[in-house]
């Protein structure tokens, strides 16, 4: 592939001035190469350090919370409340049919 900036001075049908790319696509190429990085090294196994920049509580913070006291928890924003035993009988039948194919390996073990 190469760097496609260079490669713009063939192109007769670009006109573009290379001696002078501008600073934000090289940043930002930069970023891309350093974040394609990170992903082939967690890809092959390694330990990749990822900035989460959502966790970030330095400073003087949002003003949301009041007198240091903040509720972590969110309200559950649901028109009815969740049916959890229907959950409940969805997890018993998943583990039902995992059993299944090991009743044909039982009856031959009993019937010797």
């Amino acid at each position: 592939m190469g760097d496609g900036l260079a490669n713009q001075i063939n192109n007769p049908e670009v006109e573009l001035d290379i001696t002078k790319p501008d600073m934000t696509i090289r940043q930002q190429i930069m970023q891309l190469k350093i974040m394609s990085n990170r992903l082939k090294n967690a890809l092959d196994g390694n330990d990749v350090d990822f900035q989460d920049a959502s966790d970030d509580v330095s400073g003087s913070g949002s003003g949301m919370c009041v007198g240091g006291q903040c509720s972590r928890s969110r309200p559950g924003s649901y028109p009815y409340p969740p049916d959890n035993n229907r959950v409940r009988a969805a997890a018993s039948q998943t583990r039902l049919r995992g059993l299944l194919p090991l009743f044909p390996l039982a009856t031959l073990l009993f019937q010797r």
